[in-house]
């Protein structure tokens, strides 16, 4: 075959704690032949599957790519040995890297930074949201424990403080009273001050929010090509990740489209992604809280919205309402990269008929 002819997709990938979903063979998703589509791979040492060391352009396995710098390396160099056309992960830890990848490579389409942070940062976003109108919680990006204070005296208790690039759960605290603000503050929010000078103050990497207790919570997975929904799997959580963290049960009910709901959680959605510059092919997880507005109408509010696939075993359970057989991984990549997902007898979710 031609390379110059060939789509080069540089795969970065950590595979980390194991999941309900095993490491994948990313060369299982392409053919070579009929899609013109070759594989390069940085994964974690020992993630590489055999048959993606046989097929992939070049594999190369570092202890923990989300943490080594020499991604960035190693991503210069494949460029000049193969020349990388598209960048993919699935990692949200990675997603602002890839695309500052995408610019040093000279890439002028894909997720660059200046869009990709609006699926980050999650002060951007919801600043971004809330100035065209699109629901959101009361929030104010930290810089010191009196932005807190300040916050809580204008909007009360309980309040939630975040990392504004965090994911999953991981540094989110609920303050519930003043007693538990006070506790935060003397023990928990310089904790990340270095004595020996590496971080000496806050940059405002941390968001307060008013804290919607209470409130029914969903998401919405999906793809959306040149900003319009394609494809769209909703759900109610029973119970959240972050509440699975304090040890109550989680889970997540799907949401057909014979259910009330699905139309107005599909109309918020694709009012959000109206407002962010989303990709040509995006897949994402977005998260809304169910609130009773002033005036008395249900509206959905935005938690957060990630440039990923959703995590742990919601790929599982949007791959049984495709029907079972365990392609969602593959049809996720493929989308994502702007590849017709191949027919495994299944039927996805029809585009969005609803909202024609």
């Amino acid at each position: 075959m031609n390379v110059q002819n060939t789509l080069h997709i540089l795969v970065i990938d950590e595979v980390g704690t194991s999941t309900v979903y095993k490491p994948v063979t990313y060369t299982d998703f392409v053919d070579v032949e009929a899609d013109k589509v070759s594989i390069i791979l940085i994964t974690s040492k020992g993630a590489a599957s055999e048959l993606d060391k046989q097929r992939c352009l070049e594999v190369v396995e570092l202890e923990r790519p989300t943490t080594d710098g020499m991604v960035e390396i190693w991503a210069e160099r494949l460029d000049k040995k193969h020349r990388i056309d598209l960048v993919y992960t699935k990692q949200e830890d990675i997603i602002l890297r890839a695309a500052h990848i995408r610019k040093m490579l000279g890439h002028s389409t894909g997720f660059l930074r200046d869009n990709a942070i609006l699926f980050r940062d999650k002060f951007a976003m919801k600043e971004m949201a809330s100035t065209h109108d699109f629901p959101v919680p009361e929030f104010k990006r930290v810089y010191s424990p009196a932005d807190i204070i300040m916050f809580t005296n204008s909007y009360g208790l309980p309040i939630i403080v975040k990392p504004t690039l965090g994911s999953a759960s991981a540094g989110m605290r609920v303050i519930h009273t003043r007693q538990d603000l006070e506790t935060y503050l003397e023990k928990e929010f310089y904790e990340r001050i270095d004595d020996r000078g590496k971080v000496m103050d806050y940059s405002g990497d941390l968001i307060v929010e008013k804290f919607l207790a209470g409130c029914r919570m969903y998401h919405v997975n999906g793809y959306a090509k040149q900003g319009k929904l394609e494809q769209v799997w909703p759900f109610e959580y029973i119970n959240t990740n972050f509440e699975f963290t304090m040890g109550k049960a989680y889970g997540n009910v799907f949401i057909p489209q014979t259910d009330p709901r699905w139309k107005k959680l599909v109309e918020f959605t694709q009012k959000l992604l109206n407002i962010l510059p989303c990709p040509q092919h995006l897949m994402f997880h977005l998260e809304l809280f169910e609130h009773v507005s002033q005036t008395g109408e249900i509206e959905f509010v935005l938690c957060e919205i990630a440039a990923r696939r959703p995590g742990g075993s919601i790929a599982l359970l949007i791959d049984l309402a495709l029907g079972g057989g365990g392609f969602f991984p593959e049809i996720e990549f493929r989308l994502s990269n702007g590849l017709e997902p191949r027919d495994h007898g299944l039927k996805p979710i029809d585009p969005i008929q609803a909202l024609v």
